[in-house]
């Protein structure tokens, strides 16, 4: 068996968009905490319902966090969050969602 041909090549798997849903405390905030470490992250989108409840998540000073208010109980709220983050990422889109809210 030639191992090279098994190489794991780690900086093509590391995500360029991540949505973390529910990111104002908790797990949330958690994940997109651990996410922004790794600099081989492109951008994270994280979700909160109210922007005013989330001091933690705004106090996060890096450029590749992008806040979204979006509450996912109401389909209007949901609607303008996917047109506000597709427009951002185009045609690249997200290459993972973390369904974390509700």
């Amino acid at each position: 068996v030639n191992n090279r041909a098994y190489k794991y090549d780690r900086a093509s798997t590391m995500p360029k968009n991540c949505v973390v849903t529910g990111a104002n405390r908790g797990i949330g905030l958690g994940l997109v905490k651990e996410l922004l470490k790794n600099s081989e992250v492109g951008e994270v989108f994280a979700t909160t319902r109210h922007l005013s409840k989330s001091p933690e998540l705004r106090a996060i000073k890096d450029s590749r966090l992008i806040v979204v208010e979006m509450d996912v109980e109401n389909d209007e709220s949901i609607r303008k969050a996917a047109q506000k983050i597709g427009k951002w990422v185009g045609s690249e889109g997200i290459d993972f969602l973390i369904n974390n809210a509700g």
